[in-house]
């Protein structure tokens, strides 16, 4: 028995991410989980795997004290739903045009978010490529 599935980790990683974002924002967040798997970018193609390699989802770094919320989630939550529902329909979507990357340049300035990397910017992210 697999004790955590890839569709309930998907919803927590998305509410952990993207709880405050539009509908469109948490789907982008799933775009990206999967592009990461698809591509085997820092990721064994397992979203298990692309959810919880070290600092690649803010939501499950060490000093997050949201990371241990995502556990405790309940499909009763209107936004967990929201969540779920954006991880299904990120499959068929590509709002982020293949982004691996995403970040809040309101509060994070990564050195690999160049202005000529930039695809999307969807809510409080901006989507880049590689």
């Amino acid at each position: 028995m697999k004790l955590f599935n890839d569709d309930n980790l998907a919803t927590a990683n998305i509410w952990a991410e993207a709880r405050g974002e539009p509908f469109d924002g948490k789907v982008a967040i799933g775009e990206v989980m999967r592009a990461r798997m698809n591509k085997n970018y820092f990721s064994n193609g397992t979203l298990a795997d692309t959810v919880f390699r070290p600092y690649q989802f803010s939501a499950l770094n060490n000093d997050n004290p949201w990371r241990w919320k995502m556990f405790t989630l309940d499909d009763s939550d209107a936004v967990v739903r929201e969540c779920f529902r954006a991880w299904t329909i990120s499959e068929t979507t590509d709002l982020t045009k293949g982004a691996l990357l995403y970040c809040n340049p309101r509060s994070a300035h990564p050195i690999w978010a160049k202005p000529e990397k930039l695809l999307a910017e969807i809510a409080s992210h901006n989507f880049y490529s590689a």
